[in-house]
């Protein structure tokens, strides 16, 4: 496409979108017709728990012609996993196949396009719609309606839509991209499945109807899909395309993105998986399962976390490289001939010592960290395991390092972790954050530091499972660390008391007390915060 070419057919554009997209004035026009039929009570934000998004994946159903190859499978959705969408342009397709969906979205201010989609058997439905919505749907449609306040009218409007319904949402773009917006920011949705969204055509773009963009001067761009095959889309397609790309980019540590239309969605987006709707809804349901077993399972429900925080590309702990930076210096000064990093995320402490021509290996819970392993050529080196069942014998290990990772275990499942550390260690160093965390974890949101005790319960803890540890708190106040023996012996000067108070960049000078900790129980006694 040349320059001139171009140039065409944005001023196409230009003038399809003035003639179909409703601009401002519309907007606010319908937005006054409306306003009589506002009531707080019918406020999205009345109605954020609607969709139980935390045990249903939201099914977004558009209406391009791949819709109808997935209309089987849509009818096999389990309700109770899935909430189903349609857009206005998809609903009667749905109702002639006998699928009935959760919600239908308008967000159109055009007549044209809107009030023929919405004159069905609708009693039973409920409708999302915009401040903005054309009016005249109100004449056909006789179910529920739910209003989504939108920003982008008179400023003069705003106050009163804020007054009947609430604060604005501001979405935008196709309902496709509004529906994802508005399910992510009211709903607290965090998964998503993209049905008839292809964004590309071989003759025409809708399952059921001509196009509007089909007109004499609509202008058709070459493209080619996620699959590969030769197609065309238009300006306003493309335009949304990118507008659902950024969105799930954007997203993409919180959020899982689907998409069963093998279209132009993917093409420039890593965030989006391609999946037919079997395939999607069989890994859906089996994540759930596995989520229902975690609540009984620490070991599942932690896995699944890391899982998908990795999984993300959002979740990459950097403490370790600062760690191990000051800690090589006192492995070597020990002479230590083979250590396991216990925790240890995407390997940097493993790759750092083996670099040194130590005997190094690494566990972690997480199966999707492997890749990070095998970039950095560790993966031979490092495994899948739970820390309270390592895979190694008795005494295997001269050194366990286990670094910013026990904040991270449940408080039921500590000691049965240190008990499993000590059993294949000689020698151990530990640190332990003692708040929570900066950031919470990518995809939901959560704590990753759900075990934070002061700094006397862990001297507790360490001391009945029987550890020899000189325990101290790091100068910031915020952490403490840890060297351990399994009995009390002279170490000759391995670890000094200024080694012991190690912090992210370097080795610095100590600012709290030392506790010493000698092996076996101890009668039990009052327990307070204090370090002395």
């Amino acid at each position: 496409m040349n320059a001139f070419q171009f140039k065409s057919n944005i001023e196409c554009f230009n003038k399809q979108f003035v003639s179909h997209a409703s601009p401002q004035n519309g907007w606010s026009e319908n937005t006054i017709k409306n306003l009589p039929r506002f009531k707080k009570k019918d406020s999205i934000w009345n109605h954020r728990d609607i969709l139980h998004v935390n045990e249903r994946a939201v099914v977004v159903v558009g209406a391009s012609p791949c819709l109808v190859k997935d209309i089987e499978e849509l009818k096999k959705l389990d309700p109770k996993r899935f909430c189903i969408i349609a857009v206005n342009s998809a609903l009667k397709v749905l109702l002639k196949n006998k699928i009935k969906p959760d919600f239908v979205i308008a967000m159109d201010g055009n007549p044209r396009s809107i009030v023929g989609d919405l004159d069905c058997d609708n009693e039973d439905l409920t409708l999302l719609c915009s401040n903005n919505v054309c009016p005249d749907i109100f004449d056909v449609w006789k179910g529920k309606t739910i209003w989504i306040p939108y920003y982008s009218v008179h400023k003069e409007l705003r106050r009163k839509i804020r007054n009947r319904l609430g604060k604005s949402i501001p979405f935008g773009g196709n309902t496709f991209s509004s529906v994802m917006s508005i399910a992510y920011m009211v709903f607290g949705a965090k998964i998503f499945v993209l049905v008839g969204s292809e964004l590309c055509y071989d003759e025409q773009y809708y399952a059921h109807k001509k196009s509007k963009w089909e007109e004499a001067d609509a202008t058709h761009l070459p493209v080619i899909d996620v699959k590969g095959r030769n197609r065309y889309t238009n300006l306003p397609l493309f335009q949304y395309k990118m507008w659902i790309e950024r969105m799930m980019t954007e997203l993409n540590e919180e959020c899982y993105f689907y998409d069963t239309s093998f279209g132009l969605l993917g093409t420039d987006c890593e965030a989006v998986r391609v999946m037919s709707l079997k395939e999607t809804a069989a890994e859906i349901e089996n994540a759930f399962n596995v989520s229902e077993q975690g609540k009984n399972d620490w070991r599942i429900r932690e896995k699944l976390r890391y899982d998908a925080a990795y999984a993300s590309n959002g979740y990459r702990p950097e403490n370790a490289k600062k760690i191990y930076g000051a800690l090589l210096k006192l492995i070597l000064k020990g002479k230590f001939k083979r250590v396991l990093d216990v925790g240890c995320g995407v390997g940097q402490g493993v790759a750092m010592m083996r670099n040194k021509g130590i005997d190094a290996y690494g566990i972690d819970i997480s199966e999707k960290i492997d890749r990070y392993w095998k970039e950095g050529n560790i993966d031979k080196f490092c495994q899948v395991a739970c820390a309270d069942k390592i895979p190694f014998p008795d005494n295997h290990f001269d050194l366990i390092v286990c670094t910013e990772v026990m904040e991270h275990v449940p408080e039921n499942a500590v000691r049965d972790v240190l008990k499993e550390i000590q059993r294949v260690g000689t020698h151990f160093f530990l640190t332990i954050a003692l708040s929570r965390a900066l950031h919470k974890m990518p995809y939901d949101g959560s704590e990753p530091h759900i075990c934070v005790k002061s700094p006397a319960w862990w001297k507790d803890v360490f001391s009945e499972i029987g550890f020899s540890a000189t325990i101290r708190l790091s100068s910031s106040q915020s952490s403490l660390v840890i060297y351990a023996v399994k009995e009390e012996k002279n170490d000759e000067g391995v670890l000094s008391g200024r080694d012991l108070f190690l912090q992210p960049n370097e080795i610095v000078q100590p600012h709290g007390a030392v506790i010493k900790i000698q092996g076996g129980n101890r009668p039990s006694r009052p327990r307070n915060d204090s370090l002395s």
